[in-house]
């Protein structure tokens, strides 16, 4: 394990023995740093400096011992000396906390799903060309993520909330299970929202206070010109949550969504020269037998336009 790992990793667990009435303080200062830049300075006093390492000192009882002292931990020990502690936390209070802001991205590839386990044991299960990113001290200051594309979340129960952000949403839980579609590169994108266990808040980044209660079984939307999402509303969680089972299912979806889902879910390209039915809308259901070729060419002949194979891919054109 590298130096800035074990800097992580040593200052995550030490949080955690902050008294919890103490961590405002901690999360003011994180949320601070968090709006610079390597090239920044914090604006810490004197004064914040001695009291802040004062307390660390104290929260490692080390206001009696001499120069190191041991601590066992899973066991393992780990040698802790005061003069490098005091120095660390110098350093990473006032200039070098910058690499724990450098978010983790896990990322699952075309043609891939990928299963992510935080912290806290939450699971997170991403579609093909999605991405979800978070802290590295996830669960200790915050239980942050951001998202893109489209994911499955299994939250688990907890006293700090859970939150997921999009291009222009933001979802708030405390324990609970839903999905979430957002692909902000899309024509006409927008973040829908659905619902199979527990409750959660959805509303807009720009809104905050427009927020909307979704029960299970129900569905709201978020277009990128609205600032209150729709009105929940029941859906079928068969069809939503049909991606997990790798099958291919679209209800009354426009052409613009469900080509660039077929190149991710197949890992192919798609050079659709028939742009005048990129805006009708199809209703799609396969199982996960189908082959890319079978969507392309049902597509094709509903839509009285022709298609040829290409490179790792296929070109749609007229007639």
């Amino acid at each position: 394990m590298n130096k800035k790992n074990n800097i992580s990793e040593i200052l995550s667990y030490w949080l955690k023995k902050i008294d919890p009435k103490d961590r405002s303080a901690v999360k003011k200062l994180w949320d601070e740093a968090e709006d610079i830049d390597e090239t920044d300075e914090l604006t810490i006093t004197k004064e914040d400096k001695a009291s802040a390492l004062a307390h660390i000192k104290n929260e490692l009882n080390l206001t009696q011992v001499d120069e190191t002292q041991t601590e066992d931990r899973d066991a393992t020990i780990f040698t802790l000396n005061w003069r490098w502690v005091a120095t660390a936390a110098t350093i990473l209070l006032a200039a070098g906390i910058s690499y724990l802001f450098i978010p983790i991205r896990e990322v699952a590839p075309y043609g891939q799903q990928k299963t992510v386990y935080l912290s806290d044991d939450t699971r997170v299960l991403l579609n093909s060309g999605s991405s979800v990113s978070y802290n590295r001290l996830y669960g200790v200051i915050n239980r942050s993520t951001t998202l893109e594309g489209e994911a499955f979340f299994e939250v688990q129960s907890g006293e700090v909330p859970f939150t997921v952000e999009t291009f222009n949403a933001e979802i708030h839980v405390l324990g609970t299970k839903f999905n979430v579609r957002s692909w902000g590169t899309e024509p006409g994108s927008e973040t829908t929202v659905t619902l199979t266990e527990g409750k959660l808040a959805f509303q807009s980044l720009t809104a905050p206070g427009s927020a909307i209660i979704l029960n299970p079984g129900e569905q709201s939307s978020l277009s990128l010109n609205q600032s209150v999402p729709t009105e929940p509303d029941n859906t079928s969680l068969e069809n939503t949550l049909s991606w997990m089972e790798n099958r291919f299912m679209f209800e009354n979806r426009p052409l613009y969504q469900i080509i660039p889902e077929l190149e991710r879910r197949f890992n192919i390209s798609i050079d659709v020269r028939a742009d005048r039915i990129m805006n009708d809308s199809l209703t799609i259901y396969y199982s996960n037998q189908v082959k890319a070729e079978e969507i392309i060419k049902d597509i094709c002949l509903s839509q009285g336009v022709t298609y040829r194979a290409m490179n790792n891919g296929f070109v749609i054109e007229n007639r």
